[in-house]
């Protein structure tokens, strides 16, 4: 059965206020609670559309995740050669983080609690599976209409793009003013370059 409307618009205002509880204070510090009173709802209606607290952070870790697989599989469709697609995920990136400051704690948080929690443990093995799988078909079609190199090890690459991705997201929730060092991106999109050619 379909959810209706409203009861979606109301599932989305609970994971946004997830996003936002647990970017400011963490997953151990933050409670239903202040989760219910940031969505403006109650605690009860908290638990009618997710079982607990793990469920509820797994699903906004899968919803964070999934806007920046799209957005990653985006740049990838629209290069044309492996220096725009340098190019591409390095300032593609940086202007997603820009536009998303709460990416890089709702992801790290995800992947800290798959040690203690089987649920998201579960969500975020499914989830990477998925990511890989849909980088390296965007890859694919990057080589198929000639704007990669058909030499390149796909198989290798769409592991290794998003362990980049991953560790300068990490770099930038530990310091914000990197986001403003250009040579730093400028950097980012000579080495990804290097791995294109």
């Amino acid at each position: 059965m379909q959810p209706s409307a409203k009861s979606e618009v109301k599932r989305r205002r609970i994971l946004k206020a997830v996003r936002q509880v647990l970017a400011q204070k963490g997953y151990h510090k933050s409670t239903i609670s202040e989760i219910a009173q940031a969505a403006g709802v109650s605690r009860g209606l908290l638990h009618y559309y997710f079982k607990n607290k793990e469920e509820m952070v797994a699903q906004a870790a899968r919803e964070n995740n999934e806007l920046g697989t799209q957005a990653a599989i985006e740049a990838l469709d629209s290069i044309q050669s492996g220096a725009e697609l340098a190019q591409a995920m390095a300032y593609g990136l940086r202007e997603f983080l820009r536009r998303d400051p709460d990416f890089s704690h709702i992801f790290y948080e995800g992947w800290a609690l798959t040690k203690y929690s089987q649920v998201v443990r579960q969500e975020f093995g499914e989830l990477n599976d998925s990511i890989l799988r849909e980088i390296r078909k965007a890859l694919e079609r990057a080589v198929d209409r000639g704007a990669l190199s058909p030499e390149l090890n796909l198989d290798g690459l769409a592991p290794i793009l998003t362990i980049i991705l991953e560790g300068f997201s990490l770099q930038v929730m530990k310091n914000p003013g990197m986001l403003d060092d250009d040579a730093m991106w400028c950097g980012l999109a000579d080495c990804f370059d290097r791995m294109l050619a």
